[in-house]
């Protein structure tokens, strides 16, 4: 779990730079599109799952029934809408 939330940190620092990844700070669905396949998105999610398992939060973002793939699948349904790039 650690790795992943180390994984999570690098990817959000080393684009803190680009502003158009960026919507108030947080990156945004053109972050999530940086990620070349699905590996990478699910590793990304496993780091905000740590992160939010250790602040107590994981009910609040991830549904205990949807599995991994799953979660990536949806978030890139959500972000193929042009008009949530921003979000």
């Amino acid at each position: 779990m650690r790795r992943a939330v180390i994984a999570f940190l690098l990817c959000v620092v080393s684009c803190s730079g680009q502003s158009d990844v960026l919507t108030k700070g947080l990156v945004n669905g053109r972050f999530w599109f940086l990620f070349k396949n699905k590996p990478e998105k699910m590793n990304f999610v496993l780091g905000a799952q740590a992160m939010a398992q250790a602040d107590k939060q994981y009910e609040v973002y991830f549904p205990r029934n949807l599995r991994l793939g799953e979660i990536t699948d949806a978030v890139d349904k959500f972000y193929s809408q042009s008009e949530n790039l921003p979000i």
